[in-house]
């Protein structure tokens, strides 16, 4: 559930027109979205694996 919602979380931030603004001067999405990314998929990735080691 945590990984799901730091995903959901991470897309709303790059959706964010403050972002849009910063990403279309730098080029790449703010390092806040970014963290929050990396942080689901690492969470989403332990939950299946904490699931399925049964």
């Amino acid at each position: 559930m945590l990984g799901a919602a730091l995903v959901i979380w991470g897309f709303q931030m790059a959706d964010a027109p403050a972002n849009q603004v910063a990403q279309s001067i730098t080029g790449s999405s703010s390092d806040a979205a970014m963290y929050r990314y990396i942080g689901g998929a690492l969470a989403l990735a332990a939950g299946a694996y904490l699931f399925f080691k049964k």
